[in-house]
């Protein structure tokens, strides 16, 4: 049969109905971001109910501040590295890559699903250790009012990638950023990993003015 289908509609519905708070998980890995995640934590800290944090391998104090700000960490410097083997080094030949046997090569997307798999709340949010989330006193009310735990819906929320000198975005675009915690939504790849839905999804995308 076909995949999975993920379908995108416009968000106009802000504070549809007043509904019963949706708890929600902050799920992420990180490594050194010990000067970031104070900033990070005072964007989201008024709507996240839980934090998940798997550090893969710090060497600055991020696991220290981690576990200041409340996050739940998991230390895990090993687990997501695949060890090159023979049979890879003679595979990346044949593409002129040039990798040498034993070496250590971090898988983001597992990294990422081992986060997802220690969420307990209704919905997960994921985000990076140098992000910073604006606008959080609005997104509660737009998950209470129009995501339901029973149906197959996240949203979209905008993601201002770049930004010049200035701090004006010179690269932004839409990502899936919270969804329900039902096991269905899998990381893919081991670098630029993305997020494949293993049921028909359906998003609702947050405009900027909201």
């Amino acid at each position: 049969g076909r995949p999975p289908r993920s379908t995108l509609f416009p968000y106009t519905t802000l504070f549809r109905s007043q509904g019963k708070k949706h708890t929600l998980t902050l799920a992420m890995i990180a490594k050194n971001e010990g000067e970031n995640l104070r900033t990070l934590w005072q964007s989201v800290k008024n709507i996240v109910d839980e934090w998940i944090i798997i550090d893969t391998g710090s060497t600055d104090d991020t696991v220290k501040i981690a576990k200041e700000l409340g996050a739940i960490v998991y230390e895990e410097p090993d687990q997501f590295n695949t060890t090159i083997t023979k049979e890879h080094v003679e595979f990346f030949k044949k593409f002129k890559v040039d990798i040498a046997e034993g070496m250590k090569i971090f898988e983001f997307g597992k990294a990422r699903n081992f986060s997802f798999s220690k969420a307990t709340k209704d919905y997960i949010l994921w985000l990076d250790g140098d992000d910073i989330l604006i606008g959080s006193d609005r997104l509660q009310k737009i998950m209470d009012s129009n995501l339901d735990p029973t149906k197959q819906l996240g949203l979209h929320l905008l993601y201002k990638y770049e930004l010049d000198q200035y701090r004006n975005p010179i690269i932004e675009h839409y990502r899936e950023r919270i969804f329900p915690n039902n096991g269905t939504f899998k990381w893919a790849g081991r670098i630029h990993e993305i997020i494949v839905p293993t049921l028909e999804t359906e998003y609702i995308r947050v405009v900027e003015e909201d």
